[in-house]
């Protein structure tokens, strides 16, 4: 019975319809998952940080070499994720100030709000 009535479901085209536009769909959200997630490699921006911020502080400082290991912030640091990792250097980066330093926070900050880990 069960055989019977699958293979009725796979030979109704719209059945097969159905499950091509749920693939399309599905592929459709997985590409703009990874285009909202896509944003400037993390080392780079650590890269303009240490420019910027001559003597970092003390406290930010591991973050800021954690960071420069990383790539997105959907990748790991050993065992903490790349979005803590930034989360716990703008906790920590408080001291740093001026406009550079507001416009990378502001950029770190947006990057963690459409990561959703």
């Amino acid at each position: 019975m069960f055989l019977d009535t699958l293979s009725l479901l796979t030979d109704n085209p719209l059945c097969v319809k159905i499950r091509t536009v749920g693939r399309e769909t599905t592929q459709r959200n997985q590409e703009h998952q990874m285009n909202k997630t896509k944003h400037r490699p993390l080392a780079s921006i650590a890269s303009d940080i240490r420019k910027d911020w001559v003597k970092v502080s003390p406290y930010a400082k591991p973050y800021l070499e954690a960071m420069e290991s990383l790539d997105q912030i959907t990748d790991t640091y050993y065992l903490d994720t790349a979005k803590s990792v930034v989360l716990y250097f703008l906790c920590n980066a408080r001291s740093w100030k001026g406009e550079t330093a507001k416009a990378i926070k502001k950029e770190l900050n947006e990057i963690c709000k459409l990561s959703h880990l």
